[in-house]
This record gives C-alpha cells, structure tokens and sequence, in this order.
C-alpha cells in the first residue's frame, strides 16, 4: 500500500501532465494562428512570423483564443468545447491547489486529487489534438507536407540535444 508521501509525489506528476498538457494545446494554438497569418499574407518573411510567436508566446490562452477567432470561422459548438479546455486550463493553473488546499493531507484527498487530474489532463491532451489535427488541415491547404515537418522537428531535436 503506498504511503500519503508517495501518493502526493503521485498528486504532482498529475498536475505536471496536466500542465504540460495544456502548455502543448497553447503552443500548438500559437503554431495554428501563424499558419493562419501564412494564409492569409504568404509574403510574410521568417522575421516577420518570428515577431508575430513572440508577440503570441507572451499571451495567455484567452488571447490566443481571441486571436484565433480573428482568423478563422468557428462554429458555435467548437467555440463551446474552447471555452470548456480554457476554463479548464484556468482552474488547473488557478483554482486548483485552493480548491483542494485540505485534500493533501489524506489519503482519501489525495487519490480524489489524481482522479480529477486524470480527467484535466485527458481532456487537455483532447484540445491539444484537434489543434494539432487543425493544424495539419491548414499546414496541407498551405503545401507544407509532413515530411517537411518531421526534418524541421529532427533538426530542432538536434540542435537541443547538440547543445548538450
């Protein structure tokens, strides 16, 4: 049986999940709006793109959420399920630990944590996805292939593990 110590050890590799979870759907809606700004202005230079993911990178999901809606046509439904992953992300980042500021102590506390980690964490990796799944849409409207991707991905791989 594990101890209260290794199952709040648990409670933080959760909200880590979670965390990144929902910092991939942020990145990946960054990646989503500059695609956006490609289709839109194809003549845009490299500097120009990389002006725009810094002014993007220092936003909060709200404002990429925003943003996105300045570019693109979002059914009512889908503008649901956004608002749903951003109030989800929100409270994760917010609300959480305050919410459950007793629960830590027990056992019972703890393992009530994980499971509505579990929960925050699929659901984000969900939003990650279909950002992910857009964005592979627009990168093949804009002739991007995938195997493009995969050498960009590659070399940036390397240059992180060449720094090393």
């Amino acid at each position: 049986m594990t101890d209260k110590s290794e199952l709040r050890k648990e409670v933080f590799a959760w909200f880590g999940g979670a965390a990144y979870a929902a910092q991939c759907f942020e990145v990946e809606l960054c990646i989503l709006i500059l695609l956006t700004h490609r289709l839109r202005t194809p003549q845009l230079t490299p500097e120009q793109l990389d002006e725009i993911d810094m002014k993007l990178s220092k936003g909060t999901l709200g404002n990429l959420l925003s943003e996105l809606k300045r570019h693109l046509v979002i059914h009512p439904d889908f503008q649901a399920m956004l608002d749903g992953y951003l109030s989800k992300r929100n409270y994760l980042m917010h609300h959480f630990f305050l919410h459950h500021d007793k629960d830590l102590l027990s056992r019972k506390g703890c393992e009530k944590m994980i499971e509505e980690l579990k929960d925050l964490h699929s659901s984000l990796k969900e939003a990650d996805g279909i950002a992910q799944t857009i964005s592979r849409n627009v990168r093949k409207h804009l002739g991007i292939s995938e195997a493009e991707i995969q050498v960009l991905t590659e070399a940036d791989i390397k240059a992180f593990t060449d720094e090393e």
